[in-house]
């Protein structure tokens, strides 16, 4: 499912690969990846929204061309999973 929303955008954030330990003790790898932060703007409040990109995610080009704090519109790709969903950035709204 796709769908749509109008943001501030916030920046780019490289985050570097990392490991941690779950609540069962199993250590798990995770990639570096850039963090896309935005803010929501709901009636008088804000929410800051973030979600992680991989490093060769197209996207990452288009929105490092964009001023901080400048609204964007971006379509999302909607996964429903059976006790999670994921909410995917795809492609910057001109």
């Amino acid at each position: 499912m796709k769908c749509q929303g109008i943001f501030k955008f916030k920046g780019l954030q490289n985050r570097p690969a990392g490991v941690f330990t779950n609540e069962k003790g199993e250590q798990i790898k995770y990639d570096e990846a850039v963090q896309l932060k935005l803010d929501e703007i709901s009636g008088s409040t804000s929410y800051e929204r973030v979600f992680r990109l991989k490093k060769d995610n197209p996207l990452i080009g288009e929105l490092s061309k964009i001023a901080l704090y400048q609204d964007i519109k971006l379509e999302f790709d909607v996964q429903f999973y059976n006790n999670r969903s994921l909410v995917i950035p795809v492609s910057l709204v001109k």
